[in-house]
Formats: structure tokens, C-alpha cells, sequence
């Protein structure tokens, strides 16, 4: 997929949404940030990419202490 500047770029596939409001919000803006960094990338060479990287590390990181966290919460079976 290529957005309007034909850069390549990821949409959220549709088994990602789970139905929970808070949790997709954070799903769709995990794939924003995984395109700010696509955008990144010129002629084949990442420029100025640890900016948005650490951004993604950082909510990917906290996307899933909550997502545990809302899980031991429910008591979900499938937590290790």
C-alpha cells in the first residue's frame, strides 16, 4: 500500500481491532508511528529515524503493560 505521496505505508489489518475503543485507538496509532517512520526513508536510506523509532519503541511498550494490565484485569485465561 502507498499513501498519497506514493510512499509505502500500512493501514491496520482489519484482525487487529478487537472491539475495545481504547485498544484499537492504540493499534492505529502504533501503525501512524510505523509510517511516520516508512516516511523516513529516502532513495532506500533511513534519514532522521531515531526520532519516531524511539517514539514506537516507547508506545509499543506501554500499549502493552496496558494491554496485560487490562487482561489480568478480566481475568483473561490466555495470560501466561
Amino acid at each position: 500500500m502507498t499513501d498519497e505521496l506514493n510512499q509505502p505505508s500500512f493501514a491496520l489489518p482489519q484482525t487487529f481491532y478487537i472491539h475495545y475503543d481504547e485498544i484499537d485507538a492504540q493499534h492505529e496509532g502504533l501503525v501512524e508511528i510505523i509510517n511516520a517512520c516508512l516516511a523516513k526513508l529516502v532513495d532506500g536510506v533511513l534519514e532522521d529515524f531515531e526520532e519516531p523509532f524511539e517514539e514506537f519503541i516507547t508506545q509499543l511498550a506501554t500499549h502493552f503493560r496496558h494491554e496485560e494490565s487490562l487482561m489480568r484485569d478480566l481475568e483473561f485465561s490466555g495470560l501466561e
